[in-house]
């Protein structure tokens, strides 16, 4: 038989074999095994909501206990000691969340309409952003997920790739659509990916002051228009001006940018505190 033709569950991809029953749908199947996890969550969604779905209740009637601010910063003091302006933000955020998803729509364009609450928790190691998110989603009785970012953010936002070594390059996994798949409008020709493969074998070197031979297609020429294109220009190392009374740079870039910005006749804001920034992030 083809693998195209072989009955498997849809959620869990367990075959026919290994299942007692598969329900089939019209464009997949389910197993037992699945239509029992996915009961077990409609039940758990439903006592989160404190059992507001009754039997014999039209929906538009049902309430969802909502707790205050207040109550939530209250519950989150019995786990965790200080970060008290963490505490309300996050408290007044899942408020406005749960009064937003029991909200009414809109009849007409008098009404408030509440926003949706993102939250991003900047700190050192140890001030307290996980436990803070396992304790709220405690409250709430809701699932908490933790994921390791740690490989992107090492070495870049991709993760660092092996120079040299073919089989870890991320690179080239991306090129050949194993992982990522770059570019994302089409792949790249057996021979672009040939030289990409060749490229990272070498340790990826940087043409630095050599001269690189470009194989034109036939019966094309090189004009001196084509020379002048910024892409056949060398790079140009450019020092960072200096700039008298500067104790506002902290890189080579932020020079470039305090020149540009004393051109102008202005000058930088002023450093803004923790709480300052993390409302301009959100």
């Amino acid at each position: 038989m083809a693998k195209k033709d072989i009955l498997q569950c849809t959620f869990c991809g367990r075959p026919r074999e290994e299942v007692k029953i598969l329900i089939a749908g019209q464009s997949g199947h389910i197993c037992e095994n699945c239509v029992e996890s996915a009961g077990e969550i409609i039940a758990q969604e439903l006592s989160m909501l404190g059992d507001v779905y009754p039997k014999n209740k039209p929906t538009t009637s049902k309430k969802l206990s909502i707790r205050k601010p207040k109550e939530i910063t209250k519950f989150l003091d019995d786990y965790i000691i200080g970060q008290d302006d963490a505490k309300k933000i996050l408290a007044v955020a899942v408020y406005n969340h749960y009064k937003r998803i029991v909200q009414k729509p809109k009849a007409t364009d008098d009404e408030i309409e509440i926003e949706k609450s993102n939250i991003i928790m900047v700190g050192e190691t140890g001030t307290g952003k996980t436990l803070l998110a396992k304790t709220i989603a405690k409250m709430l009785n809701v699932p908490f997920c933790i994921v390791d970012a740690t490989v992107f953010t090492e070495a870049g936002y991709v993760g660092e790739d092996e120079v040299g070594n073919l089989a870890e390059s991320l690179l080239l996994d991306a090129v050949n659509y194993r992982s990522f798949e770059m570019p994302p409008d089409g792949k790249l020709s057996e021979e672009q990916i040939g030289h990409l493969t060749k490229w990272v074998e070498m340790g990826a070197p940087w043409p630095a002051g050599e001269t690189v031979a470009v194989a034109l297609p036939s019966g094309r020429v090189l004009t001196d228009e084509d020379r002048a294109y910024w892409a056949f220009q060398p790079v140009k190392r450019v020092e960072p001006p200096t700039i008298a009374g500067d104790h506002w740079s902290r890189t080579a870039v932020d020079h470039f940018i305090l020149a540009k910005i004393r051109e102008a006749q202005l000058e930088p804001a002023p450093e803004a505190d923790r709480v300052t920034v993390a409302r301009r992030l959100y």
